[in-house]
């Protein structure tokens, strides 16, 4: 303090003044040292915002696909490059990110396009009708985004035909697999049903025992000879014309006799495996008439095996299995109507 009134004195001579200035001088090192370290925070403060400001937000809209509802009103999937018909209505989701911004833009790749605010959600649900046919690629966009976020591509095809969009055989829809394994299978079951192996068939057959395939001469048919009948004659005898004369007749009491049934008990019987019995059209005869259901016997305390043959009930020949029931492979069986 003392110093200072020294130099602050009017009649202070120029060494003093000199000694004084030489006393403030690390004062203002100091001053001039924080003063630099603030220009250089500033400078640092500046760069930083303008790194933040320059640098695009990572922000996207990204598209995904969902359904379509076609004009007949059936709702299917479809995925990414997928087919749906004219009319159909598709159904999509977008989402944002985070750091995303208000309008989302949705761009339906036919020229129409749509927008709206999310208000902070992070996917809502979009929907578009395509009256015409093409290929589209759809796109999401919102204002912070720095570049293109995920897009979609369908086509639009004519819906008109089997192979038209949405068909049973677009292989993008959801009903060409189905339709394959149904064609394959129908195939398979036809040619099981008309070139199915012919069976050997007996005339006769033993109820109780079971025939085996064999590799032999088909069946023979006996061939029916037929008998000449000679007509006779018959001479009329005259006969005399007499008057009956009615009588009292006393009726009679008659009591019915029960009727026991033959045959076996159905309660006793079961049905046939129709796999075991199974031939082709090719082994039916013409004229074959369709039979009921045929019956195997069950032998009380036994075991039955249902992958016997099963024989004809008037005519002792092979019954065989078909899609149409169960006919008689015997030619010469009385029930065939030529």
């Amino acid at each position: 303090m003392e110093r200072e009134r020294c130099c602050q004195a009017r009649n202070a001579t120029a060494a003093r003044h000199w000694a004084c200035d030489k006393a403030k001088e690390p004062g203002r090192v100091a001053l001039h040292r924080l003063l630099s370290r603030m220009l250089l925070l500033t400078a640092a403060m500046v760069l930083v915002a303008s790194v933040i400001v320059v640098v695009p937000a990572h922000a996207s809209a990204d598209v995904a696909l969902n359904t379509y509802t076609a004009p007949d009103g059936s709702k299917q999937f479809i995925s990414d490059g997928g087919t749906m018909p004219i009319g159909s209505t598709l159904q999509i989701g977008v989402f944002v990110s985070l750091d995303s911004c208000d309008p989302v833009t949705v761009s339906w790749g036919d020229g129409a396009s749509g927008s709206r605010n999310y208000g902070g959600f992070l996917a809502e649900n979009w929907q578009h009708t395509y009256n015409s046919s093409g290929t589209f690629t759809i796109s999401a966009s919102e204002p912070c985004g720095s570049g293109t976020g995920q897009t979609r591509t369908i086509s639009v095809a004519s819906s008109g035909g089997l192979f038209g969009g949405g068909g049973l055989f677009d292989t993008a829809g959801s009903q060409f697999i189905p339709t394959i394994f149904g064609l394959i299978f129908g195939f398979i079951g036809l040619v099981l049903a008309l070139a199915n192996p012919r069976i050997p068939v007996s005339a006769s057959f033993d109820f109780d025992k079971q025939i085996h395939q064999s590799s032999g001469s088909p069946f023979t048919p006996t061939p029916i000879n037929p008998t000449t009948i000679t007509p006779t004659e018959i001479n009329p005898v005259q006969v005399d014309s007499r008057l009956i004369i009615p009588r009292t007749v006393t009726p009679t009491m008659v009591v019915p006799t029960p009727i026991t049934p033959t045959g076996f008990d159905p309660a006793m019987t079961t049905l046939p495996s129709m796999v075991a019995n199974l031939v082709s059209y090719s082994d039916i005869p013409t004229g074959a008439p369709r039979q009921d259901d045929p019956r195997i016997k069950m032998d009380p305390g036994k075991a039955t095996d249902l992958n016997q043959l099963v024989a004809c009930p008037t005519c002792g020949g092979r019954l065989g299995y078909v899609a149409g029931g169960w006919f008689c492979l015997n030619p010469a069986c009385p029930l065939r109507q030529l």
